[in-house]
């Protein structure tokens, strides 16, 4: 008989809840983020205008108000990209206020029941997930559906740009899962030494009389330089390659704007 597989991890209704409470900071963010993305046509509208407009006319006043307008929309839309960097502020600031305490004292028992996650670890990762919020990740997120109208205008401009547009936003897919394959691997063996560096660590200074009292400070300082070296190559392995695929993906980008 084939054995049952195990089932896969649930997240908490704590956690659940806390995400869930998140959705009007969320809401609000996407907003600011699809106006201020749509925002970003009013440079090529303004080109599109003066060559029209400005170059037949010869209006001096034609072209001061269409700037004027350009300048509004400038203003309005770094206005809206701070109000969405304000709002994922909040919401990471609301996320930390639900969870905190329950993290800490969850870890407070843990410790005491000698089982792990009795470490400073969970309120690490709870930071990182509050800063995961503001992240630009997050924002790529909520503006993909843009895309769509970007590629909209430019199939109403021309069909061969549109179709250009597309073929460049396929490649960034796939420069960026290409990106997250070779990165991935050692940012989480990296991740896993950098805990254990930190657990040993945690442990060393708690029992640090017996350890003076016994002399045996050289041996673990080296086992946890050993670790600590170990976790730095691992992150200096995903710097390089990300590296190479940010600056193919910049190459990209800006060759197809061109």
């Amino acid at each position: 008989m084939n054995a049952p597989k195990p089932a896969m991890p649930q997240a908490s209704p704590e956690v659940r809840d806390a995400l869930r409470g998140l959705r009007p900071y969320l809401t609000r963010s996407a907003w600011f983020t699809v106006i201020a993305s749509l925002l970003t046509l009013v440079s090529s509208w303004y080109m599109l205008e003066v060559y029209d407009r400005v170059v037949n006319s010869r209006s001096a006043m034609t072209l001061l108000m269409l700037s004027l307008v350009v300048l509004a929309g400038y203003a309005l839309m770094q206005v809206l990209e701070w109000a969405h960097s304000e709002e994922m502020r909040e919401a990471g600031l609301a996320l930390d206020a639900k969870l905190r305490d329950r993290v800490f004292n969850a870890a407070f028992e843990a410790n005491l029941r000698k089982i792990p996650g009795g470490t400073a670890q969970p309120m690490v990762d709870l930071r990182t997930l509050r800063d995961f919020l503001g992240s630009g990740l997050v924002r790529a997120l909520i503006e993909a559906p843009v895309a769509l109208v970007f590629l909209v205008v430019l199939y109403v401009i021309n069909p061969i740009l549109a179709l250009a547009g597309l073929l460049g936003a396929v490649l960034q897919g796939v420069i960026t899962w290409m990106n997250e394959r070779a990165t991935q691997p050692p940012l989480t063996a990296a991740n896993k030494n950098a805990i254990a560096a930190q657990q040993y660590a945690d442990g060393t200074i708690r029992n640090a009389q017996v350890i003076e009292a016994m002399g045996m400070l050289r041996d673990i300082h080296k086992r946890w330089f050993a670790k600590q070296s170990e976790f730095l190559k691992l992150q200096v392995i995903a710097s390089d390659r990300a590296g190479v695929y940010t600056a193919l993906s910049k190459f990209m980008q800006t060759t197809f704007s061109s």
